[in-house]
């Protein structure tokens, strides 16, 4: 019995380290063109509908937003950082998480308006954006075994079902995130 605790975690270790390696690049896997124009368009059309705000709080604090247009919709996602100074706006620790959380907003407003492709397209940037560092590596984690379940879900035509399974897994990863960095996730 011992045995075979230490083989299916092991195996859970090994999936995990497979899963972290292949999320960034599941539409690949699942042979899905979700971009409908070149990349580096992509890029700069983001980089021309985005802002980032910091405000002052109270105690030290200061929130931290970035705001995403897309496709006439627009998401933000802010963040609390505790600290004497000014954060730096350019800090991709605030920034990664602050953007991942508009495309975590975005996607679900996308889904919830039935545009699928839209909000395929959202969630995953907002995976791409939050990385793969988004947890300390004591952390049993599963979200990456799950975006497979996600991109099998979706190669078999059930798109919202996938959908509904990545926004779960990008909501769990920007908390584990913020954790790890000791922000505060504003609701």
């Amino acid at each position: 019995m011992k045995n075979l605790s230490l083989s299916l975690l092991s195996l859970s270790f090994i999936m995990g380290l497979v899963c972290e390696a292949t999320s960034s690049s599941l539409f690949s896997k699942i042979n899905i063109n979700y971009i409908s124009f070149p990349i580096q368009q992509q890029i700069n059309f983001l980089m021309a509908n985005s802002t980032i705000t910091v405000e002052p709080k109270e105690n030290n604090q200061w929130l931290i937003q970035v705001q995403y247009h897309y496709q006439s919709k627009s998401g933000t996602g802010g963040i609390i950082v505790t600290q004497e100074t000014s954060p730096n706006a350019e800090n991709l620790i605030y920034t990664s998480l602050a953007g991942s959380l508009a495309w975590l907003e975005l996607s679900e407003q996308k889904l919830k308006a039935r545009d699928l492709d839209a909000a395929l397209f959202c969630v995953q940037a907002g995976l791409d954006e939050l990385g793969a560092n988004y947890t300390s590596p004591l952390t049993i984690d599963d979200t990456g075994l799950k975006l497979l379940l996600a991109a099998e879900r979706i190669q078999e035509g059930y798109q919202e079902d996938g959908i509904k399974i990545m926004i779960r897994m990008l909501d769990i990863r920007t908390k584990l995130y913020a954790d790890l960095h000791n922000l505060i996730i504003p609701r």
